[in-house]
């Protein structure tokens, strides 16, 4: 069962408050521009981002590159009673990784319209320190693509090719988060891809798009203590992810079903998957209600923050195709113009036939449940800085039964630029 309250955050109230208070005191606001240069409009800016980060029983893996532990992960928090992770207990950090600038052009013509979006932060991997960085005396992070794109539109058609988030994702679906990870149960992936999206009318398109596919498995490889798959075999990408979305949205919200294809092909074995998914969010007066909830044969990295990979091969060579779902459902209070308040929660499940039977390919470390909640305040004393502070908690049960779980109180300041 989640806990809500642990007599831990209470015990460790006063640190955080002085933290927040710290983060209060230091704002001040920053400044955005823009210049044309021979009819292309230019826009440079950014974000600088300030966060704290303390951890409640759980792991901060500083191991795990590029990461280190500074993004929660309800998929992966420590199992109690783990002998490989003797150090489960409290930890404070502060990171400004999540802060990232951009570069974005817009130009006119006649009949069309091309944009472009170059974007990056600091998650990417380090050459120090085997890619963790130094935190004792630099802090050095290295920068990362998260978005090269351009993108032409002429009428209704509108071409992009590049990198940027995944079509199977629906953004304006999603519940609000205060770091870079989702909530359990909801989709999360940027590649590059081909996509043509086709708008009947405003708020009323529909997307089709062949993106790159990884049919890499996660995780140790087979025969280590930590594997997830029984025989990680060799892998093969052949074919791109075909995926298809429509979007139908108004005043009073949006609605976005999706569907994903994907090839899997493991030491000469074929497969195909389908994944579903629905998608949107409601304005009620000032609030608004997300949702989404998705099921998939084989969905693999789409459905599962990258830990879960869709197909394995069993003990006899054969590939299976692993049956996943998730769900999640959030909600963004307007206290006033400046506060609001954020809570949301996620659940997904993997089948267990892929762990039992003669067709198993998972081992028993693999995830069966996971579960995430989160709650946190905002406050914007103008468009150009934001606070936010709160909680997130994550649960786990794997394929034998062994659970585990975490909580994060996290807190940031955010100039916008």
């Amino acid at each position: 069962m989640i806990k809500l309250v642990n007599r831990n955050i209470l015990k460790h109230a006063g640190l955080l408050v002085t933290v927040a208070m710290i983060l209060v005191l230091t704002g001040s606001c920053a400044f955005a521009f823009s210049f044309d240069v021979k009819g292309t409009d230019v826009q440079v800016g950014g974000a600088i981002k300030a966060m704290l980060a303390y951890d409640i029983d759980n792991l901060n893996d500083n191991t795990n590159a590029p990461y280190q532990g500074d993004i929660f992960n309800p998929y992966t928090v420590v199992l109690d009673n783990d002998p490989s992770k003797k150090d489960k207990k409290d930890d404070f950090r502060f990171i400004a990784r999540e802060s990232l600038l951009f570069v974005k052009t817009a130009s006119k013509f006649k009949t069309s319209v091309i944009n472009t979006h170059i974007e990056g932060d600091f998650y990417g991997t380090s050459d120090v320190n085997g890619g963790g960085g130094y935190e004792t005396w630099s802090n050095q992070y290295s920068f990362r693509i998260r978005h090269a794109y351009g993108m032409i539109t002429e009428g209704n058609h509108t071409l992009l090719a590049g990198q940027t988030w995944t079509t199977y994702m629906d953004l304006p679906g999603l519940t609000p988060v205060m770091d870079f990870n989702g909530d359990v149960g909801s989709p999360f992936a940027r590649q590059t891809m081909l996509r043509y999206t086709y708008s009947f009318a405003k708020g009323n398109n529909l997307t089709v798009a062949v993106e790159n596919p990884d049919r890499g498995f996660t995780g140790a490889p087979s025969g280590t203590p930590a594997a997830n798959f029984i025989n990680t075999g060799t892998s093969e990408t052949q074919f791109p992810d075909l995926i298809v979305k429509y979007w139908f949205g108004g005043s009073w919200g949006h609605i976005a079903p999706s569907f994903v294809v994907q090839q899997y092909k493991l030491n000469e074995e074929e497969a195909t998957s389908f994944g579903a998914q629905i998608n949107g969010h409601l304005n009620i007066s000032k609030h608004m209600l997300y949702f989404g909830g998705m099921y998939g044969d084989g969905l693999g990295r789409y459905g599962g923050l990258g830990v879960l990979s869709g197909a394995g091969l069993t003990a006899d060579g054969d590939i299976e195709l692993v049956p996943f779902w998730g769900a999640y459902l959030g909600t963004k209070l307007h206290i006033t113009d400046a506060w609001k308040f954020i809570a949301g929660v996620g659940y997904s499940e993997t089948d267990k036939d892929a762990f039992e039977g003669s067709d198993a390919v998972l081992t028993r470390n693999a995830n069966e449940t996971t579960r995430s909640l989160r709650t946190f305040f905002t406050y914007n004393p103008n468009p150009s800085l934001e606070y936010a502070f709160g909680v997130v908690y994550g649960d786990r049960e794997v394929m034998d039964g062994r659970e585990g779980d975490g909580t994060r109180v996290q807190g940031y300041a955010k100039f916008l630029f």
